[in-house]
């Protein structure tokens, strides 16, 4: 049974994306009535396709007579031919592969660095905070912080390397460390994402002390 209905699922997604392959775009509505698969149905699916980053939403520009305009879905620019992803996993390969850790920490810290060098930041740790997020945001992590007794948490509703992390979860840390250089504070993760449980953002505590160089 479990094995029929993960092919079925596998089926669908498959027709969406071979179906933005021929059309470039569709709504919800589209879908169904092309797939022959209901609404709901093709709800489920999209979020799976989004969550993998094979496919990205955009608003309609135009609104409809009545409610918010009508999302349209494409294939992601990764989806559609380029080889980025093997270059990325043809890297994290060679960084989860070195010896001994510390190396490879050495590594993902200084790639935090290198992602993080050029952002200045106000010094008032509240207006960092709201800072931070706002650069995440635009690195696709959908965050948002709030206060806490044990110090700040930082929530990731999304993993731009969702289609890596299991394999490399290596990525957990550079994660950690590229929030080390935004915020100032130590980072650690307390919940990681997993769709199969009530698990659904990664959670990361910040304490006030200097990360490790």
């Amino acid at each position: 049974m479990y094995n029929r209905k993960k092919m079925k699922n596998s089926s669908i997604r498959k027709q969406i994306i071979e179906y933005l392959q021929n059309h470039q775009a569709a709504t919800v509505s589209t879908l169904s009535r092309a797939l022959g698969v209901t609404i709901p149905d093709i709800h489920y699916h999209l979020k799976q396709l989004l969550e993998e980053r094979i496919i990205v939403a955009s608003k309609s520009p135009e609104k409809l007579q009545q409610g918010r305009p009508e999302l349209y879905y494409h294939l992601s620019p990764t989806a559609v031919g380029s080889n980025y992803e093997k270059l990325s996993e043809t890297f994290l390969a060679f960084v989860a592969n070195m010896s001994p850790d510390t190396k490879q920490k050495s590594i993902l810290r200084q790639l935090a660095w290198h992602f993080t060098s050029p952002i200045n930041l106000p010094e008032s740790s509240l207006e960092r905070l709201a800072n931070v997020v706002k650069i995440l945001q635009q690195w696709d992590y959908q965050p948002g912080w709030e206060a806490h007794k044990d110090g700040p948490r930082i929530y990731l509703k999304s993993c731009p390397y969702a289609s890596l992390v299991n394999k490399y979860p290596l990525l957990c840390n550079l994660d950690q460390y590229i929030l080390e250089e935004l915020t100032g504070f130590s980072a650690k993760m307390i919940r990681k994402i997993d769709f199969r449980t009530p698990y659904t953002k990664c959670v990361f505590t910040l304490v006030l002390t200097t990360p490790e160089r």
